[in-house]
């Protein structure tokens, strides 16, 4: 059973998709009738909030390793020089 618009009654089989903010900070997906674009539903963009999370904690990651990194070289230059 396909659902109709609240607004115009045309049966949805397909939808308008539009990417909004949602609450200033995530990305999301506003879903319109094809008629007469009445707003149906708006949710999180699921693809966009993986997206955000992994790069969001690869930069901490990055962050965290760096200075470890850094004394790694450190001391492998060290042991190079001692050979």
């Amino acid at each position: 059973m396909m659902g109709k618009c609240p607004k115009c009654g045309t049966l949805i089989t397909e939808v308008r998709a539009e990417e909004v903010s949602v609450g200033g900070r995530w990305h999301g997906v506003q879903y319109l009738c094809p008629g007469c674009l009445t707003v149906l539903s708006v949710a999180v963009d699921p693809v966009a909030l993986k997206t955000d999370t992994v790069s969001e904690i690869s930069d901490h990651i990055d962050e965290a390793l760096s200075p470890i990194l850094v004394a790694l070289q450190q001391i492998a230059n060290r042991l190079n020089r001692m050979k």
